[in-house]
């Protein structure tokens, strides 16, 4: 079984991820946890893990430097395990799965969908 992890990322990561295919680590990403599951039980599965998402996009703008191109960046990833270690969330946040060490990952292409959403 795998766990899908949430990789904040910065322009230039992207652009590392797209010249070769991967992204160097280990990196911290943010996933699904069963601290996230038990500190918020009335949510389910979709809940938790758009949490563990804007999570990472938070973390994303807070990663940017000087000269980046002023977006949030996630990869979505399918990892074969992933060890929690501590962290704290943003004052004001739901607990959202932060610290989770990625071992290895072959992240997911996604593309933007056209159309849906706002």
């Amino acid at each position: 079984m795998s766990v899908r992890v949430y990789v904040p990322v910065t322009s230039p990561l992207l652009a590392t991820l797209v010249a070769e295919g991967r992204l160097p680590g280990p990196l911290r990403a943010h996933a699904v946890t069963e601290a996230l599951r038990d500190g918020w039980p009335e949510a389910d599965e979709e809940s938790w893990e758009y949490a563990a998402l804007m999570a990472a996009a938070a973390d994303s703008a807070a990663l940017r430097q000087a000269g980046d191109v002023p977006r949030r960046y996630v990869v979505a990833a399918d990892v074969p395990a992933a060890d929690p270690v501590p962290g704290e969330d943003p004052p004001g946040r739901r607990r959202s799965g932060r610290g989770v060490e990625e071992r290895r990952s072959r992240p997911r292409r996604h593309r933007r969908r056209r159309g849906r959403g706002r």
